[in-house]
């Protein structure tokens, strides 16, 4: 029994898949947490125009201008139960699987 508990703990690959699992158990919370939190979304449109039209009687008008769209939006999550216990859920695991290995 001594040698198979000896074995798994100096074992690389068993150390190199704990801290894996470690890392992705805080990935969780972090993830969980940046989902109450407030996005902010930046959209900006430019063109060029132009153009040379006519309109029937071979009057010919040359268009010339620049078109412009600028937007940001905030959006932020006002009451979301199932998020907070999602977070709440990926606490836990992460916190458990502390305990578990260490």
């Amino acid at each position: 029994m001594f040698c198979i508990e000896f074995a798994l703990n100096n074992s690389a690959e068993i150390r190199e898949a704990e801290s894996i699992l470690m890392l992705s158990l805080a990935e969780m919370e972090k993830q969980g947490l940046a989902n109450l939190l407030p996005t902010i979304g930046i959209s900006v449109s430019r063109a060029k125009i132009e153009q040379e039209r006519s309109d029937g009687g071979g009057f010919k008008i040359d268009q010339n201008y620049v078109t412009e769209s600028d937007s940001i939006s905030l959006r932020q999550p006002v009451y979301r139960p199932k998020l907070i216990e999602r977070l709440q859920k990926r606490k836990l695991t992460s916190i458990m699987g502390e305990v578990c290995y260490f």
